[in-house]
């Protein structure tokens, strides 16, 4: 066990255990405790419940050592109380392993062995130091047969295990547990504070929502956790895995010297909590499920249904062809941007990524139908079906009432069969006004000074999905409309958006035709304006920036946390600091969070260890301008609708020209745009947007000190 958890300590004596491992005790009050929040014990009398913990044995069990053996006898049903452990299948004609599960503190395991008297159908494994509590096959029995709620609950647990084995389970797998640095937590107050974590329930703590909005829902979901209680700057976090050194990492990086205190909880307590404080993201809005879409909503290009005809769709089969729009129908519903379809053991699974989180699809799709749906999608994209060995790209265009959809799509050969990424690329998101990009003033006139000058560029970098290239399309429509005599020309890979007036070519590896090729063709075309999708060599990157010194604007996007390290990744790429100085006009880097609901938005003070914590950060919120959402019935009670961009923008005047071409570091001339207002930084940009009452705190928080 982590050393760095916080737990009472029992008294501890060896003694004869089932199961090997060493025992200890813990203490009947606190395994009935434990107990009372399992699925199977939770609708039990408490008297049921107490004399159930008299008879339990716990035991302990180091890392790497085998908890239960396949093929064994079984020594009872055994729950997880602390650490983590593997459960897996062996194939017993082959001896091969077969699919693994991970066994998660208050989970059980080995009651079909207890109810049916037969041997282990799985081996189960201790991950790290683990804590059982182990209830023998009689006492087993007699539960089933004298107790009907956990009879009950025990035929519920195994109904879903029939039904996980015919399909894909759908929870998250455990994040890796990397060594990270020493996290604060709470000091041991008595000597009781030492091993594991206490195993509590949530609905015993009646948190705040201003407590539990400290955490972003990002992290929440990451690491399954919740914030429990505030005391002063002592923070109680209910945790799956309360020996997550990430997860406390990311909480001491987020909340600076707020003492962190884990507590063990239940991952269906957990997953309950969140389902009704309304912090999963895969439900849809009111309004789109006002408005569901239906599968014979959408409409394909006529050049798609074209491709239809010709490649023989009758092979493909109907049911296909309706579950792959009922596939693209639910993500629209959503308002997904990406949607992942891949074959797995014994289902398809079908992920939306929505708010930027990763939610699983609740229909079963059995794996005949795997290959029909790649096929399908292939046609669509006009790719060719037959090829299964490379990754492929297309397009696909279609329409669903009066709204036009693009979206890009990936196929990647995987080790079983293959996996298609669909990115949705809306034509009303794509074509936003500035405005609706760009909230503060300053950042507004200083992008449209740039799109308007004959010659230079404009850099947008950020993360992945930040939305780099909605950004990209709004500012080339802005140049579009504000210049309209200017000759503007794309190259992409793919072409995201068919946009109308403007020269756009692809990539063609295959042919030969790479960036730098097309680039070096479209400054023969006389363009005015030349959009580069992405920077992704050296080649292009210096041919891009040549043609921004000689008479064109360039637009183009790449990877990069921050400004500066955006021109630092241009040193990277090779470009000189001269080049860099004469060529880069703005540098524009954003990342996406949360907005709140506007229909339910008010103040709401962040509590004070978390306004010194954005002071220490730099953002600059008087009292009384912080906000939340409470929950309404526009945001379906979740409190955000839809996102909003946090900006950084650097703009590359004579005086950070002169230092750069003189070879100044990169922190004397950040020191030097930030003394001239040339850098307009994400902190700032930040606080904004908490006094427009945007964001909430800890959004804000986690994007700026994350």
């Amino acid at each position: 066990m982590s050393e760095k958890t916080t737990v009472p300590v029992y008294d501890q004596r060896n003694m004869h255990a089932a199961g090997g491992g060493t025992a200890r005790a813990l203490g009947s009050d606190v395994v009935a405790e434990f107990l009372s929040s399992t699925a199977l014990f939770r609708d039990c009398p408490r008297a049921v419940v107490d004399r159930v913990a008299s008879v339990a044995q716990v035991t302990e069990h180091a890392a790497g050592e085998k908890i239960a053996t396949s093929g064994a006898r079984a020594d009872g049903l055994g729950f997880l109380f602390s650490g983590s452990a593997t459960a897996t299948r062996v194939n017993a004609t082959t001896g091969e392993t077969l699919a693994s599960d991970k066994v998660r503190v208050g989970e059980h395991f080995g009651e079909v062995a207890c109810l049916l008297g037969v041997a282990q159908s799985r081996h189960v494994v201790a991950d790290s130091s683990c804590t059982i509590v182990l209830l023998r096959e009689d006492v087993i029995q007699q539960l089933a047969a004298k107790v009907p709620a956990f009879s009950t609950a025990l035929a519920r647990r195994l109904a879903t295990r029939v039904v996980q084995a015919n399909m894909t389970s759908l929870r998250p797998a455990a994040g890796t547990t990397v060594p990270m640095p020493a996290v604060k937590l709470d000091e041991p107050r008595q000597q009781e504070d030492e091993h594991v974590a206490p195993f509590v329930r949530i609905a015993s703590f009646d948190t705040p929502r201003r407590v539990i909005e400290m955490i972003p829902v990002k992290l929440i979901q990451q690491h399954r956790l919740l914030p429990l209680a505030l005391d002063g700057d002592r923070l109680k976090v209910g945790m799956v895995e309360p020996d997550n050194q990430r997860a406390l990492q990311d909480l001491a990086q987020l909340l600076g010297n707020v003492t962190i205190k884990p507590m063990a909880v239940g991952l269906e307590d957990f997953t309950q909590a969140i389902a009704r404080l309304k912090l999963d993201s895969s439900t849809p809005q009111s309004s789109n499920l006002q408005e569901r879409t239906s599968p014979g909503d959408l409409t394909y290009d006529e050049a798609d249904q074209e491709r239809d005809a010709d490649r023989a769709v009758r092979v493909i089969g109907d049911e296909v062809v309706t579950m792959v729009s009922r596939i693209l129908a639910h993500g629209f519903d959503l308002g997904a941007s990406d949607i992942h379809i891949e074959e797995e053991e014994s289902a398809v699974r079908v992920r939306y990524r929505v708010q930027g989180m990763l939610v699983d699809w609740d229909q079963y799709i059995t794996p005949g139908f795997a290959r029909g749906l790649v096929a399908r999608l292939k046609v669509l994209a006009g790719l060719d079906i037959t090829e299964r060995r490379l990754p492929q790209d297309g397009r696909i265009g279609l329409r669903i009432n009066r709204r036009n959809v693009d979206m890009r799509v990936s196929t990647l050969p995987v080790s079983r069969g293959e996996k298609v990424v669909l990115r949705v690329m809306d034509a009303a998101t794509m074509t936003r006004p500035l405005e609706q990009i760009f909230l503060e003033r300053k950042t507004l006139e200083v992008v449209r000074t740039a799109l308007n000058r004959p010659h230079g560029s404009v850099l947008v970098v950020g993360p992945t999905g930040s939305g780099k290239s909605s950004t990209l399309y709004a500012c080339l429509n802005e140049r579009r409309k504000s210049r309209p005599d200017s000759a503007i020309a794309m190259v992409e890979d793919p072409v995201e958006y068919r946009m109308p007036g403007v020269t756009q070519v692809q990539v063609n590896h295959s042919a030969g035709l790479g960036f730098p090729q097309i680039v070096r063709a479209l400054m023969r075309q006389d363009p005015d304006v030349i959009m580069i999708g992405e920077i992704r060599d050296d080649e292009t990157a210096r041919i891009g920036l040549e043609a921004a010194m000689t008479g064109h604007l360039v637009m183009s996007s790449y990877h990069a946390s921050t400004a500066m390290a955006a021109i630092q990744r241009l040193q990277d790429f090779g470009v000189s600091s001269m080049a860099i100085a004469q060529s880069v006009s703005l540098v524009i880097v954003q990342r996406l969070i949360r907005r709140l609901c506007q229909a339910c938005i008010e103040p709401a003070a962040p509590p004070p260890v978390l306004a010194q914590r954005m002071a220490s950060c730099g953002l600059n919120v008087k009292e009384g301008e912080a906000a939340r959402s409470k929950g309404c019935s526009e945001c379906d009670q979740s409190g955000v609708s839809g996102r909003v961009p946090v900006i950084e923008t650097l703009r590359v005047d004579d005086g950070l020209r002169t230092a750069l071409m003189a070879g100044q570091s990169l922190a004397e001339v950040e020191a030097l745009a930030k003394e001239s207002r040339c850098l307009i930084s994400s902190t700032s940009y930040a606080s904004l947007l908490i006094r427009k009452r945007l964001i909430s705190a800890g959004e804000a928080l986690l994007c700026v000190a994350g």
